[in-house]
């Protein structure tokens, strides 16, 4: 699911730049979206991307899917390469051939992928809890309240406004733990708080 390289240098430039044209392309249409995972941890603890990171990661909900990808068609055909991961399977509540992850990569030479990667998880709500599915070969499914989800503020970074949980101490203490505290090796697959089955 990682990018190619450490987000540092010319790679940082360009996954900022990414970042900041589809999350504002989200805001100008009212597409609810949160940053997630590192990209979360490293903007709300350290005001950057985390060097050690090689992609970035936003959240959506599942009805938001469709609106996502009819917008990022206006952007992908010269700058940006799309793509969907679905599900081969039914997951619990999750159902077969739903769409899980969008991937939008930076171009290399028109036809190949960049080495800039912006995962965009797409989570499915029951009841009280939000799920979503990442891995490829190895699948994991990751569970946590919905208020995370659903209950936002903006926190600004790099000259603009992002959208993150709104008790960001609680969300990154349910992701992470002790997340004041810089881990560089963490695996996703086994280290989430939010991880429920693998």
């Amino acid at each position: 699911m990682a990018g190619t390289k450490p987000l540092v240098g010319i790679n940082l430039t360009k996954s900022l730049a990414m970042l900041h044209e589809v999350t504002s392309l989200f805001d100008q249409h009212q597409i609810p979206y949160a940053l997630d995972g590192g990209t979360a941890l490293g903007v709300i603890r350290e005001n950057r991307l985390l060097p050690w990171d090689t992609d970035m990661d936003i959240a959506v909900d599942e009805g938001a899917v469709e609106p996502i990808l009819k917008l990022l068609k206006s952007l992908s055909f010269f700058k940006y390469r799309i793509r969907t991961r679905k599900l081969s399977n039914d997951i619990g509540h999750i159902k077969k051939d739903k769409i899980r992850l969008i991937k939008v990569w930076t171009r290399k030479y028109f036809l190949f992928k960049g080495d800039e990667l912006l995962d965009i998880f797409v989570r499915f709500s029951k009841d009280d809890q939000v799920f979503w599915v990442l891995g490829h070969d190895h699948i994991a499914v990751n569970a946590m309240p919905k208020k995370f989800h659903t209950q936002l503020k903006k926190i600004q970074f790099d000259q603009k406004d992002y959208w993150i949980p709104e008790d960001e101490d609680e969300f990154l203490t349910y992701r992470y733990g002790n997340w004041r505290v810089p881990v560089k090796e963490w695996d996703a697959f086994k280290n989430d708080g939010a991880l429920v089955k693998n």
